[in-house]
């Protein structure tokens, strides 16, 4: 007979299965003595460096200056008492804080002064004209602190734009040692939520539109073309205007023949979320370095350890 159909063929052997290799040959090469722990510094080093060119990255995106304080070359316009060394911008319990400081007291006794502020509130470098056009076009909110003739003696103040209505004497200060004036109101003049990009702007009389401008090149367009706010408060060790010995009464000063232009002020409004969502992706950034450079220092210590 032959075989049946359903008959099952002979099983093969299987093939010899070699050995397992020893667990030694899973582990990792091993760096020499001392580089396991200079490359987990590396790493987070590197980490450290993207956090901070993201940093970079945006502040240019935004083309503000990263910090409340700001410098100004000095002699870069011909009248002293104009020019513009440093100052800043600060808002604290609802209150706006704006600091200029100039290279000789400004307000001068021969000549016409004008100081005044241009705001992005919405900080988008729009076509707002605020401030007029040009390279300050972007501005929503603006204002300039007027002052006749020695204006610090006299009193001869007044506002407009965003703060006309305001009383000068009570709400701008002067610092003589430093040479620092400071404008304080409330935040509410300007319709925003306390981060704004800003321009300076020191008119004076005789300038023919060479007046100091900072930053000097400015334009809230362009990287680092404005300065931006910041919360918190800086000291201060002026006083109001007016206040001190040296005052004399308010006096009508003759007209000058070469007043600096008025600048035009609009007013509207609105806030700039950008900040918040530079600090949000910088404190990722950060926190992400950390966390990373201890998981890598852990895992290279367990391949050492094995």
């Amino acid at each position: 007979m032959g075989t049946p159909p359903w008959t099952l063929a002979e099983p093969t052997v299987p093939p010899h299965r070699p050995p397992l290799p020893s667990p030694d040959t899973f582990k990792r090469p091993q760096p020499p003595v001392g580089v396991g722990r200079v490359g987990m510094r590396g790493a987070l080093g590197l980490r450290l460096v993207a956090a901070s060119v993201t940093i970079a990255l945006l502040l240019l995106a935004r083309g503000t200056a990263a910090s409340a304080e700001w410098h100004d070359p000095a002699g870069d316009v011909t009248l002293p008492n104009a020019d513009l060394l440093g100052g800043s911008a600060t808002v604290a319990d609802g209150i706006v804080d704006l600091r200029v400081q100039f290279a000789e007291r400004p307000y001068p006794q021969n000549n016409t002064h004008h100081v005044s502020w241009c705001i992005d509130t919405e900080m988008d470098g729009g076509d707002e004209g605020a401030c007029g056009y040009g390279d300050l076009i972007g501005a929503e909110e603006g204002f300039t602190l007027f002052g006749g003739l020695d204006a610090l003696t006299t009193c001869d103040f007044s506002f407009n734009g965003a703060l006309t209505g305001l009383d000068p004497l009570e709400h701008v200060w002067y610092e003589p040692t430093t040479r620092t004036l400071r404008v304080t109101f409330p935040l509410p003049l300007l319709e925003d939520d306390g981060l704004f990009a800003y321009i300076v702007v020191s008119a004076f009389g005789g300038s023919f539109g060479a007046n100091d401008h900072s930053p000097d090149a400015y334009g809230f367009s362009r990287s680092g073309g404005s300065y931006v706010s910041e919360p918190g408060l800086l000291p201060f060790g002026g006083s109001l205007i007016c206040s001190g010995p040296d005052v004399n009464p308010p006096i009508s000063n003759p007209p000058s023949t070469t007043d600096p232009p008025k600048i035009p002020v609009l007013v509207t409004q609105t806030l700039g979320l950008w900040p918040a969502i530079a600090i949000i992706v910088i404190a990722i950034a950060v926190l992400s370095s950390f966390v990373g450079g201890i998981v890598f220092w852990r895992r290279r210590r367990r391949g050492e350890s094995t």
